[in-house]
């Protein structure tokens, strides 16, 4: 039976954590609130609900969970004091499910989480396009990425390359 169980996460690879879990295959949520709503009621600004924390929803009895322990963001399962993990109740986490202020941006959430510091993308416009590189940093939907050209890792800072120019590989 699917539970949810707590992971604690290293708060700046909150997004990392994200994708590499969701390669593995695990449904994961870390909660968000929404700290600045324009007067349209367009999300503006969200911040952690439990900063340093989130959910992975698994099945003991058949998934895997041992590598969530070392999955690159991911520091540990909770609690730590036993040897398997405890789950929590699946209505709280349902109840953040749907109180979620990005309830209804689903997917743009997982665009945004499809683009993280350590990713491999293609750069699909302008000058530099066809070439490809490694995601430094992100600045809203603007990142630094360090290309690889002629077999030697080119850092590019100035100017920086919207998202919409780039495809994750």
């Amino acid at each position: 039976m699917q539970r949810w169980y707590v992971i604690q996460i290293v708060p700046q690879l909150r997004k990392v954590a994200g994708v590499n879990l969701e390669r593995q295959g695990y449904r994961y949520f870390f909660p968000r609130l929404a700290t600045k709503v324009s007067s349209r009621g367009v999300i503006l600004e969200t911040q952690p609900l439990f900063k340093g924390y989130g959910f992975v929803q698994l099945d003991l009895d058949t998934d895997h969970w041992t590598p969530i322990r070392s999955t690159r963001g991911v520091l540990r399962m909770l609690p730590v004091s036993s040897l398997l993990p405890r789950p929590i109740e699946t209505d709280f986490v349902d109840f953040l499910l749907e109180n979620s202020p990005l309830a209804k941006v689903e997917k743009l959430t997982e665009i945004v989480q499809d683009y993280a510091p350590g990713m491999i993308v293609r750069i699909n416009r302008g000058v530099l396009e066809g070439y490809y590189g490694t995601i430094v940093m992100q600045q809203g939907k603007l990142f630094e990425v360090l290309l690889n050209i002629k077999n030697k890792d080119q850092h590019l800072r100035n100017p920086l390359i919207p998202q919409r120019d780039l495809t994750v590989i």
